[in-house]
C-alpha cells in the first residue's frame, strides 16, 4: 500500500482529524469537531502563509477542507460533517482523497479541457503515489 503516505506528517494530520470526526460523529462530543476544525483551520493557515496564495494545490485543498468543515456546523447543512467523516477517513485508509479529486474539476486546476472521459479518470481512478494534479493520466 505505497498510496497511504503514513510516513509523512501530513498524513498523520489527517489522521488526527479523522479521528476527530469520527469521535465526534460516533460521541456527539462537539468539543472533537471544534477539534478537527481548529487541526484543519491551522494546517490550512500554515500553507497559506507558506505558500502566499490559493495557486498552490494542497493549499487550495486545505482551505477548501477547513470551510467544508466550518459549514458543518451549521444546522442545516449537518450532511456535510458526515461526507467529511467518510472523505477522510478514505484518505487516510486508502490514500484516496475525495476532495482532492472534486478541485481537478475547476478549469484553474486543470490544462486540458473537461470531458466525460476525463472526468470518470478522475473520479475513479485508483488512489496514486504522489499528487493527483500531475499523477493522474488525463
Amino acid at each position: 500500500m505505497t498510496h497511504i503516505k503514513y510516513t509523512q506528517a501530513t498524513w498523520w494530520t489527517w489522521a488526527v482529524i479523522a479521528v476527530l470526526l469520527l469521535w465526534g460523529l460516533f460521541t456527539g462530543d462537539m468539543r472533537a469537531r471544534q477539534a478537527a476544525l481548529g487541526v484543519a483551520a491551522a494546517q490550512a493557515a500554515f500553507y497559506l502563509i507558506r505558500h502566499r496564495g490559493l495557486r498552490h494545490f494542497p493549499t487550495q485543498l486545505r482551505v477548501a477542507y477547513a470551510l467544508w468543515m466550518a459549514a458543518s456546523f451549521v444546522p442545516e447543512l449537518f450532511v456535510l460533517y458526515w461526507i467529511q467523516a467518510a472523505g477522510t477517513t478514505a484518505l487516510v485508509l486508502t490514500g484516496y482523497c475525495p476532495l482532492a479529486r472534486l478541485l481537478l474539476v475547476f478549469p484553474w486546476n486543470r490544462e486540458v479541457p473537461l470531458t466525460w472521459r476525463r472526468l470518470a479518470t478522475i473520479v475513479f481512478h485508483p488512489p496514486i503515489h504522489g499528487s493527483v494534479v500531475t499523477g493522474l493520466p488525463l
